[in-house]
């Protein structure tokens, strides 16, 4: 996939353990992540574990009226 061309878009689905896996693989060229400011003290993180720290960039984003952070990230180069 990483050897396409064109600008196609591929969307995964999956659990915390699958985005870990394409994480540690360097597979994700974006991040669409959000938050919500309520802490519900359990789950599970698809960046835990990963032995290093992800940096990454914020290229746009959108704060709602209910305090919620919708970001697009991409891993820095």
């Amino acid at each position: 996939l990483k050897a396409r061309d064109d600008e196609g878009t591929v969307l995964v689905h999956g659990g915390p353990d699958f985005a870990k896996s394409l994480t540690r693989l360097g597979l994700i060229d974006e991040y669409q992540l959000t938050t919500v400011p309520i802490a519900i003290g359990a789950g599970h993180s698809p960046f835990a574990e990963l032995g290093e720290h992800l940096k990454l960039d914020v290229v746009d984003e959108e704060r709602f009226k209910s305090g919620a952070l919708a970001q697009i990230l991409v891993p820095k180069q």
